[in-house]
């Protein structure tokens, strides 16, 4: 593996120039420079991810703001007009109607009729008979 010593000289120059700025702004205390370079990324990145928090919410309120906008631009289209339907006798009337009757085979065909002194419900199953 070969080594690049114009890059390593170029990296060593600048890590030089970046202790002496650090040394000359801070003082010798290498362990404050570091904390203050620490502390002042952690700042930026914090104040560039409450930017893009920020961005986020406004851009989902313009977009709330032009859905609702949209929704009241709708026009609604009436219906086309149709004829109703022809009148007639509904297809299976129902009990208490004139004609009606149970289909075949159904509950109320094989039911008892309902007892004349009307106490119980005419729908239920009749009583079972003893033999005696």
């Amino acid at each position: 593996m070969s080594y690049n010593y114009d890059a390593q000289l170029i990296d060593s120059v600048r890590l030089g120039q970046t202790r002496v700025e650090g040394a000359l702004l801070f003082g010798e205390d290498r362990l404050k420079r570091r904390y203050q370079r620490r502390t002042g990324t952690f700042i930026v990145s914090l104040s560039l991810a409450a930017l893009i928090a920020a961005g986020c919410v406004i851009g989902g309120w313009v977009m709330e703001k032009l859905r609702e906008w949209q929704a009241s631009r709708v026009t609604y289209q009436q219906p086309a007009v149709t004829s109703p339907p022809e009148a007639g006798p509904p297809a299976n009337p129902g009990p208490g109607v004139e004609g009606w009757s149970p289909p075949q085979g159904s509950a109320a065909t094989t039911l008892a009729p309902a007892p004349a002194d009307g106490l119980t419900n005419p729908g239920m199953l009749p009583p079972l008979e003893e033999n005696a």
